[in-house]
């Protein structure tokens, strides 16, 4: 046999082993798995951005919180604004849009110049300026009254009283302790002669703001 037909033999048999898988070159690369497990696919991370603007728009609607303390006194419902607290007064106060405001024990808090006609009767707190004091030591049945506001011949004054039987409570003269402080003053409102009134009973009652 001469060299060229050896040539060709041996061709032709490399052909028919590189079509019956005899030359293995290796298993083919894998296709990319469909388990996303491994990878998070871009609609997984698209749904947590959605989960996450879904929670911001939850809390922008979200009402703000009011404060349901109760205002000691039946006569005062529906006093407090239904939209919440405007904002916080520095002593503590819930303070609401149409100027009604309370303690932080829910006390509805009036100045010595509100009108007063809804509170008759109420457990209230007040604030005002001690302008003047009346006290008749001849006469023991007769309360120290500090005014606030205005003075004693101003029908619009407020009077805070502290009977003689209670002055022991006090450890100082709170004629001239309070004269020319702002207080607040705690106690049942009631209306004397055409002058709103309220009796405090020690310290605890009337404070210096």
């Amino acid at each position: 046999m001469d060299l060229k037909k050896i040539v060709v033999l041996v061709l032709s048999l490399v052909m028919v082993l590189s079509f019956t898988g005899c030359f293995n070159r290796g298993p083919a690369p894998e296709e990319d798995s469909d388990d996303s497990s491994h990878k998070p696919s871009k609609v997984g991370v698209s749904e947590k951005e959605d989960e996450k603007e879904d929670k911001k728009d939850d809390k922008k609607d979200k009402p703000a919180t009011t404060n349901t303390g109760s205002t000691g006194s039946s006569s005062n419902s529906g006093n407090s604004a239904s939209g919440g607290t405007d904002y916080d007064h520095p002593n503590g106060d819930y303070i609401y849009g149409d100027g009604y405001y309370e303690d932080a024990n829910g006390v509805p808090i009036l100045n010595w110049y509100d009108d007063m006609s809804a509170y008759e009767g109420a457990y209230i707190a007040v604030d005002g300026p001690v302008v003047d004091w009346y006290e008749d030591v001849n006469d023991s049945d007769i309360p120290l009254v500090l005014n606030l506001g205005v003075d004693s011949t101003d029908p619009f004054t407020f009077n805070v009283l502290i009977y003689p039987e209670d002055l022991d409570y006090f450890p100082w003269d709170p004629a001239y302790y309070y004269l020319y402080e702002d207080v607040r003053v705690y106690g049942t409102l009631t209306l004397y002669n055409g002058i709103y009134e309220i009796r405090v009973y020690d310290t605890d009652d009337i404070f210096i703001l």
